[in-house]
């Protein structure tokens, strides 16, 4: 027990180890939450973001309570940017449950989530007109060729490339399709880009649980409104082990959002965000040990470079 408190103690004195711990956890429980949505069968990925959001806003609003937090702002200004958070938080966490629906290997879509950086770059370039050094179009260059060792597309590789295609499997409307799997993958990591530069907009203005409130709260609208769209209630949520999935994709994914967002909320982002990749370090761990899939060389070093290149650029 005393070396657990000498443990905290050091953590609370030093700010930046709390962060660059719970930046850690926040990616191994991030990694569980790809590993149990892959292996959710019958369940389209607003399905699971309705589910998740439900589980997830019952368990922060009871702590929220417990602890006496205004989950209101009287600030219009922190109001709205948290609304606008929420949002595209909704946007980027339906494409990542989609992207890990779709990939056959976890670490097909990990590398790819953690593509901010890169496309921040990218997205200031277009829109905000910023000038980009030549070290960086270069880190660019050699990013996207990261990526495509990563992808590996069959008009590049040949058949030794994932499939373009969508293969069905043994389960009803459960399909897989690299190609379409890592563009949503890409999809989250823009919507990571934009949430956190609000998250740091609201660094003093509210505690990080009510933040992530926000981000329960307007998902579970959304997707209760695409499951009434699409006329159809999934009965398959009856079954236990089905149910019982869905609760673990929202403890984990809980757990991963608090620990990120209360990172970020202790210091800067270039501080935390090298750590953010050691996912991909823990999804070639389950891919091996957990299901026994083969990983590709060329993934692997496609992984490194966009990783090497990320950290770079997240340093600029």
């Amino acid at each position: 027990m005393d070396i657990i408190k000498r443990i905290d103690c050091a953590l609370i004195k030093n700010p930046t180890n709390l962060a660059k711990t719970l930046t850690i956890l926040s990616s191994f429980f991030y990694v569980i939450t790809g590993t149990i949505i892959k292996q959710i069968e019958g369940f389209q990925g607003y399905e699971i973001l309705f589910y998740r959001s439900m589980i997830s806003l019952l368990i922060n609003h009871a702590f929220i309570t417990y602890r006496k937090y205004d989950s209101y702002s009287k600030s219009t200004y922190t109001q709205n940017k948290l609304i606008l958070r929420a949002f595209i938080g909704s946007a980027g966490h339906l494409a990542y449950f989609t992207a890990f629906q779709l990939v056959y290997n976890v670490s097909d879509a990990t590398p790819l989530v953690l593509t901010s950086p890169i496309i921040a770059c990218i997205l200031s370039a277009i829109l905000l007109k910023e000038h980009l050094q030549r070290q960086t179009v270069v880190l660019l260059l050699i990013s996207f060729g990261g990526i495509m060792l990563i992808i590996q597309p069959a008009f590049i590789f040949g058949n030794k490339g994932n499939d373009l295609g969508m293969v069905k499997e043994d389960f009803e409307n459960t399909y897989k399709n690299p190609t379409l799997g890592q563009i949503f993958a890409f999809t989250f990591s823009v919507c990571q880009a934009l949430a956190i530069v609000v998250v740091r907009k609201l660094r003093n203005a509210v505690h990080n649980t009510v933040v992530v409130q926000y981000s329960f709260f307007i998902p579970l609208f959304l997707g209760g409104v695409m499951m009434i769209v699409n006329g159809k209630f999934n009965e398959r949520i009856f079954l236990l082990e089905n149910f019982i999935a869905m609760i673990f994709v929202a403890l984990s994914n809980y757990s991963a959002q608090i620990c990120y967002s209360k990172a970020i909320f202790l210091c800067q982002a270039s501080q935390i965000t090298p750590l953010t990749y050691s996912q991909v370090i823990f999804s070639y761990f389950i891919d091996l040990l957990y299901f026994g899939n083969g990983i590709s060389y060329l993934s692997i070093l496609g992984s490194i470079i966009v990783v090497i290149c990320s950290i770079i650029l997240s340093r600029k």
